[in-house]
């Protein structure tokens, strides 16, 4: 199985949080921790957490080469950002990435309204939290930003980056709503981890008839909010035969309704094919619509066989024999009893 890898500059109230987030999500955690330099071999990492880390001077370079390393294997990473990291360090950070930092911490930041996140920002009021002002131009949808613009939430390329450094005092402060904001740095963080991965329906079968109506159901089980689903019929060879949109129904099951409507679609039974067999059984092929028109257009006619065989009883002489032997014990026995 695939690994995530937790770094963690210094422990924090985030760390437990954190951990136990991951954990839900994969069972195979790595947690470093007040370490200056790390050698991972990330051939069986899927997914890397910073959590406050780097922390120091002391760890960026080791840092810096771990960013290179992922992006060169296109390895996705989440950094959230914590409670010891200061400006000159997060400058330094930002570097690396399209974003850059105001030495200027803003209070009273709350967190604004996202429609793809809608299910967990409408149901209560986050306490304010602060945090220094970001800059960029990344305009990505799925980003979440405070009340004055800047990013709390920033995802770029296949990572993330959360800039909100105590995520486990907020859920504490929430008491009662901590389930929506808890579910929501969850579905975070399995987006990025399960990023670009298709889900793929395998049958038993390899063939289908024409207008055969395939009904699909999927349960949502998980926390993602579904948009824009689409459900692509393939080959083997991945060529796409079929497109079909996807709606959640009132079960919060998605539904969708498959139907072959094209000979093409199902090939080796199409019309070709069965006037192939027709032809070489000297049978007759007739779509739905017509077969009962053609029984009455042609005439089936019957040819009775029949074969006479001579066996040579010289070719069984052995069980001749036997029969005779048996036939001649069973007479002997009957006039001995009296019984002929």
């Amino acid at each position: 199985n695939s690994d995530v890898l937790l770094m963690t500059g210094v422990p924090s109230l985030n760390t437990r949080y954190i951990k136990n987030m991951l954990n839900s999500l994969n069972g195979n955690i790595l947690h470093f921790f007040l370490e200056d330099k790390v050698d991972v071999d990330y051939s069986r990492v899927r997914l890397v957490v910073f959590e406050n880390y780097p922390n120091d001077k002391s760890q960026l370079n080791s840092f810096n080469q771990s960013i290179q390393d992922l992006k060169s294997q296109n390895i996705p990473f989440v950094m959230i950002f914590g409670p010891n990291q200061d400006f000159s360090l997060l400058d330094e950070i930002s570097s690396n990435f399209n974003f850059s930092i105001l030495n200027d911490v803003e209070d009273d930041l709350v967190f604004k309204y996202n429609q793809i996140y809608s299910e967990f920002l409408s149901n209560y009021s986050l306490p304010p939290t602060s945090y220094y002002k970001i800059l960029t131009d990344n305009n990505n949808n799925n980003n979440i930003y405070y009340s004055n613009g800047s990013p709390a939430v920033l995802c770029e390329d296949n990572s993330m980056f959360i800039f909100c450094p105590n995520l486990s005092y907020l859920s504490y402060k929430l008491s009662n709503n901590s389930s929506y904001f808890d579910g929501l740095f969850d579905l975070l963080i399995r987006d990025v981890y399960y990023q670009k991965n298709h889900t793929k329906i395998f049958i038993d079968r390899n063939r289908f008839y024409n207008n055969e109506q395939i009904n699909v159901y999927l349960r949502n089980n998980s926390k993602k909010i579904y948009k824009n689903l689409i459900l692509k019929v393939m080959d083997s060879k991945d060529n796409v035969h079929a497109q079909y949109a996807i709606l959640l129904d009132s079960f919060d099951r998605i539904r969708t309704g498959v139907n072959y409507d094209k000979e093409n679609i199902a090939r080796g039974q199409d019309i070709h094919y069965l006037n192939e067999i027709a032809n070489q059984t000297g049978g007759i092929y007739s779509n739905e619509s017509s077969y009962l028109i053609n029984l009455d257009k042609n005439s089936l006619s019957y040819e009775t066989n029949i074969v006479n065989e001579i066996y040579d009883a010289k070719s069984y002489l052995f069980a001749l024999l036997i029969a005779i032997f048996a036939i001649s014990v069973e007479w002997l026995i009957r006039k001995k009893r009296g019984l002929l």
